[in-house]
């Protein structure tokens, strides 16, 4: 995981800073974050943003009748297209949200741009998506719920953790998560059966 605070989330907090404006504080220290660490900060928060954007798509994925999977690609800061898994809509088992949005990606954006963006999903990707993913330029990406997490409410069929896999590509995909794992998790309760012992 390269996401990361010089220090765990619980020792700091925000403070007035002024003007209505609000800054990190460390409460190991009492004293303002530095520059760096509270760049850091704004980093995780505009993660968290897009991850929350992933779960719901999540949710409305599973309201169609879908699994319950979300996928947001951002160039630039800004997104740029949104997918949801439509296995059952589209009657399709590989029609994951992840390979969704990069057949849209592969058809709608400039190479160039695949390469810069950041690929945010609802969930750690399965060894399908990361192929996808991976050869279709995608070389950041962002997930909420880890595979493990998934596994514990779905089943352990062929969990492969995405770090193992995008670790043996020649070039250097850059995997940051899990993020908002409860919030990730809660669209996942009650909707698979539970797995087999």
């Amino acid at each position: 995981m390269e996401l990361g605070l010089p220090f765990p989330r619980a020792v700091w907090r925000y403070a007035a800073c002024g003007a209505g404006r609000e800054t990190p504080v460390s409460l190991r220290l009492g004293r303002p974050l530095t520059a760096a660490a509270m760049r850091r900060v704004r980093h995780m928060h505009i993660q968290e943003q897009f991850a929350r954007q992933t779960i719901e798509l999540a949710r409305q994925a599973r309201i169609a009748g879908n699994h319950p999977f979300g996928a947001v690609l951002v160039v630039d800061g800004m997104v740029a297209l949104t997918a949801q898994n439509t296995v059952f809509t589209d009657r399709d088992p590989t029609a994951h949200a992840e390979t969704n949005l990069m057949t849209q990606a592969i058809r709608d954006l400039s190479p160039g741009q695949i390469r810069r963006s950041v690929l945010y999903t609802s969930c750690e990707p399965c060894a399908m998506c990361v192929g996808k993913m991976y050869w279709g330029g995608i070389r950041s990406m962002v997930y909420a719920l880890p595979a493990e997490e998934l596994a514990a409410l779905a089943g352990r069929d062929f969990l492969i953790p995405c770090v193992e896999l995008f670790g043996r590509a020649i070039e250097h995909v850059r995997i940051a998560g899990p993020l908002l794992v409860n919030e990730a998790r809660e669209v996942h309760l009650g909707f698979w059966s539970p797995p087999a012992v």
